[in-house]
């Protein structure tokens, strides 16, 4: 995998804040446990790709399920470790999300991938998608990076950096593709992200589909958190200070927008803005 040099090191760099939530992630992590609590039905054993620090490998752990925890990044994985300690049933493996040799074919019930190891695999995202696909027996959850945010994030990073709109922006727009080293404008952009990709609903649907998969949820995540942090702007409150019942009912409307009123909008500002549940029921064939 091109970069793994630089993307492996990103991630280290970062185990120390990676469950610290800043403006919207709160939010966005906890309208991903509503979609996990509604998917463990008939659930015995669960693999978490790019599990990172372990938000939610080790509480799934802590409620019986068998799980095992893939990461790329080794100061990740220590982190996770450590929280884990004396948890017997998770089992932490360091790996490169696009070979996942080390599992059979529909090995877990359950396979969740969230967040960054499909994004952040750039040009590799496919082969993320479809190895995420080919050892889920039951059911997948997936979020990835929404381009209808990334879009704007792009022309910040360029305005910001250079005072125009780079060709970054524009491959972004177009393919929803980040290089670190594609374009000789990208070293003078503020950002350290090595390589990226950000998708459409159209494009996830797509591709889950082109690994047999049944997709039976596909839309934006946190919407309304997005635009309701735009209302904040020299305000005291904190959206990641919503507590109790007000957190709660935050939730409940969240999600409620997701799916009512804007499926396809752009996400919530921080954390994957695109979530899809798939189901193996659709498969056809064999990865043999």
């Amino acid at each position: 995998m091109k970069n793994i040099k630089n993307i492996v090191e990103w991630w280290n760099s970062i185990s120390d804040v990676e469950e610290k939530d800043i403006d919207d992630e709160l939010i966005n992590r906890l309208l991903r446990w509503k979609e996990i609590r509604r998917n463990l039905e008939g659930v015995s054993t669960i693999l978490d790709i790019g599990g990172a620090t372990g938000a939610f490998s080790i509480p799934l752990a802590k409620e019986g399920f068998e799980v095992t925890h893939v990461d790329i990044s080794p100061s990740m994985l220590e982190v996770a470790r450590e929280k884990a300690r004396g948890i017997s049933n998770i089992n932490f493996i360091e790996a490169n999300a696009c070979n996942l040799d080390m599992f059979q074919d529909a090995q877990f019930d359950l396979v969740l991938n969230m967040d960054g190891a499909i994004s952040f695999s750039g040009d590799n995202a496919s082969k993320v998608i479809s190895e995420s696909c080919r050892v889920a027996h039951n059911k997948l959850i997936v979020t990835v990076s929404n381009r209808s945010c990334m879009i704007a994030t792009w022309i910040n990073y360029s305005l910001r950096s250079t005072g125009t709109l780079t060709p970054a922006v524009y491959e972004m727009l177009e393919n929803g593709y980040w290089n670190k080293h594609q374009f000789p404008e990208n070293e003078d952009m503020s950002c350290s992200i090595p390589m990226f990709k950000a998708f459409t609903l159209k494009e996830l649907e797509n591709e889950l589909r082109a690994n047999g998969m049944k997709v039976i949820a596909n839309r934006s995540l946190g919407s309304l958190s997005h635009i309701f942090l735009m209302h904040l702007r020299n305000s005291e409150l904190r959206i990641n200070d919503l507590q109790g019942d007000a957190l709660n009912q935050f939730i409940e409307i969240s999600e409620k927008y997701d799916i009512e009123i804007m499926p396809d909008g752009p996400g919530s500002f921080r954390r994957s803005g695109i979530i899809a549940v798939a189901e193996t029921s659709g498969r056809q064939g064999s990865f043999a």
